[in-house]
Order: structure tokens, then C-alpha cells, then sequence
């Protein structure tokens, strides 16, 4: 369910996962390692030992080869949690890995109200104050027609695992988790801010190239689903980055003018002050338009994937024509940018006595 595709075998009777496995999908950086079933009877201080043995072995190696936060999953069905479980919940924790409690199939009425079992079996788990991050998460990860459960629960359970996950992971477990599109659009969000921040630098320092933008349409493809290479193309296909430059260094030498109101103000009296002065010019700082600049490319470009992820939901998005994405992002961005860069000629804003008062971009 979180991935959006088939990986790990399931069923009903015997347990199905005999040994821990590690479940990664060709597209995704991000990879959940299952470990055994723990039913009652079986030696839980083997798969402790084995986990243990995987997180040593690893912690001194790429933090993509780590593991970052624990599940612990407990069935709402088995209405108890017994003394070995909780053993085996503390000694996962002192690993120094966070634990997050996970209550699956979890029955949900029509209105949000959980099954008031599961409930009461929650509140028996919050009494043993066991060492575990935030509340239980209560969850269903495959739809039950038969009894009318649907899926729920695994947007709080990914928003609250990626609050908790390094810094470093943020953006593999957005793209690899196919069931929250907020949990993406935030990441891509933070993509842009940063490429937002390094772009304003250069341009301030005159050293602004387009591999900051290159590098941000990467991630932001990445969270997606959709290929690094295709961003490039899309993005070095058009002329956009010489173009961009080139404004840049307009503002930069103070050629770029343009209506004050327009660019730098929003306020009551910087309006008054322009409808009184009329047709009053002031230069646009450098660090301002290399920062509008850059925020709406990647605005532009979240937006198109997006598009192309919700329509491929819950796979991945495969087989994407580049011209179709291309086309789609530029339409996105000519509404965007500043007039300068879209290759249209449109006349000004203006505010004066005797005149309609023109909406400003």
C-alpha cells in the first residue's frame, strides 16, 4: 500500500514471511525491511539478534543503507499485547532507532469512529508506557468490501515517520510512498526554498550558471516518480536558463525596471504613492528576481509532476512523453514568470487619475 505496487507475498493460515527481507522497488530509493512474523511460540530474541546484527552492520555505512524508524505492527484482531511483545518493543527501542506502535486492520465506521475494541486494546498499550514515538497509529491498508472497511490511516503514519526520519531520507521516503500527495508536495516544497536561497547567493555574488535549477528539477522529478534524465531534457530543452541569466544580469547591471507597485509592493499606501507619481520607475534588486525566478520554475515543474503522479496513482508514473511534459510545464510557467521571460509582449500595469485600476501580477 504505501509503495502503490505488489512486493511482499501475503495471505491467510500459516505465516507468510519466514525470513526478514528487504522490500525495494526498482524506482524508489526508500525500502521497508520486513522482518518475520513474530506469532506467539517463536523465539523473539532471534529476530531481536538479527535486527540488532543488520542496524551494526550498516550504521557505519551510507545512511541509504540504514535503517531510520520502526514500525511495530500489532493486528486490532489479536485484542491483546502480550508480555513478550512488550519485551521485544523495548529492546527494539534501545537500538536507538525510533519505534512508531502501528495497529493494523483496524475496522472504521462510515463516520471515522474506530472499532471501540481496538480502541479499548489502545488504551491497555498506552498504560505499559512503552518506549514508543507519538500515539498508535491506526490503520487499514487494504480495503475490506466485504465488511465496507476502507483504507485508512496511512497518510498520518507516513506524515508522522517523516517528521521523525533524518534530514537526509526526508525526500526518499516522499518518493517512494505513493499514498500522500501533501507529504510530496511539501518536500518539493522545501526542494524549491533551497534552490530559492543558493540562486539569490550566486546571483548577488554574479555566478548564477542553471545547475542549481538543473539540480532542483532532478529532485523534484525524483519525488515524483519521474525520470531525472526527462527534467533535464525538459528544462535544458527550452530556452529558459539563458533567458533567465540574461534577466538576471539585467537587474544586476540595473537595467530591469519596472512599476514599483508591481514588484516590490502590496500596501495601501505604496499604491497611493504610485497612483499619485503615476509612471515613477525603480530598479528590481537582483537577489529578488533570480529568487521569483527560480521559485516559480519550481512551482511550475511541482505542479506538472504532480499532474502526471496523480494520474499514474498508485503506480509511478512509466512511459512519459517528454514533448507532452514539456508542453504542459511551459503553459504552467508562462502564467508564472515574470513578463520579462515569457516571450509575450503585454502591456504594463498601470495606475493613474481617470484610469481602471489594473490588476497586478
Amino acid at each position: 500500500a504505501v509503495f502503490g505496487v505488489d512486493l511482499a507475498a501475503t495471505g491467510i493460515g500459516a505465516p507468510i514471511t519466514q525470513t526478514s527481507t528487504l522490500h525495494r522497488t526498482d524506482a524508489n530509493r526508500l525500502g521497508i525491511f520486513d522482518t518475520k512474523g513474530l506469532e506467539l511460540g517463536t523465539r523473539m530474541d532471534d529476530t531481536l539478534a538479527e535486527l540488532r546484527t543488520f542496524v551494526d552492520t550498516n550504521r557505519l555505512g551510507p545512511e541509504s543503507d540504514q535503517l531510520h524508524v520502526i514500525w511495530y505492527c500489532i493486528r486490532a484482531g489479536d485484542r491483546r499485547i502480550q508480555p513478550a511483545e512488550q519485551a521485544f518493543i523495548r529492546g527494539v527501542a534501545g537500538i536507538g532507532i525510533p519505534v512508531v506502535l502501528v495497529m493494523t486492520q483496524v475496522p472504521l465506521t462510515a463516520n471515522g469512529r474506530i472499532h471501540p475494541e481496538a480502541a479499548e486494546l489502545a488504551d491497555a498499550i498506552r498504560s505499559l508506557q512503552l518506549p514508543v514515538r507519538g500515539d498508535i497509529f491506526f490503520v487499514n491498508a487494504l480495503g475490506d468490501d466485504f465488511g465496507g472497511v476502507p483504507v485508512h490511516g496511512l497518510d498520518s503514519l507516513l506524515d508522522f515517520t517523516e517528521q521523525i526520519a533524518p534530514e537526509g531520507v526526508r525526500n526518499a521516503l516522499a518518493a517512494a510512498q505513493q499514498v500522500n500527495a501533501r507529504l510530496k508536495r511539501e518536500r518539493a516544497g522545501e526542494v524549491v526554498k533551497r534552490a530559492t536561497d543558493v540562486v539569490r547567493s550566486k546571483a548577488l555574488r554574479r555566478k548564477v550558471t542553471g545547475e542549481a535549477w538543473v539540480a532542483m528539477f532532478a529532485e523534484i522529478a525524483t519525488i515524483y516518480g519521474l525520470q531525472e534524465a526527462q527534467s533535464r531534457q525538459v528544462l535544458e530543452g527550452s530556452d529558459l536558463i539563458p533567458r533567465a541569466r540574461k534577466l538576471i544580469w539585467a537587474a544586476n547591471t540595473g537595467v530591469f525596471m519596472a512599476p514599483t507597485v508591481a514588484l516590490v509592493g502590496a500596501t495601501a499606501s505604496a499604491v497611493a504613492n504610485v497612483a499619485r507619481r503615476g509612471s515613477e520607475k525603480k530598479s528590481v534588486g537582483v537577489g529578488w528576481v533570480a529568487a521569483r525566478i527560480t521559485r516559480d520554475l519550481g512551482t511550475a515543474w511541482t505542479v506538472t509532476c504532480e499532474h502526471y503522479w496523480s494520474q499514474a496513482y498508485p503506480a509511478q508514473p512509466t512511459d512519459l512523453n517528454t514533448d507532452e511534459v514539456a508542453q504542459r510545464f511551459t503553459a504552467e510557467l508562462q502564467r508564472r514568470l515574470p513578463r520579462p521571460l515569457r516571450g509575450t509582449k503585454r502591456e504594463r500595469p498601470r495606475i493613474g487619475r481617470g484610469r481602471r485600476k489594473r490588476r497586478l501580477e
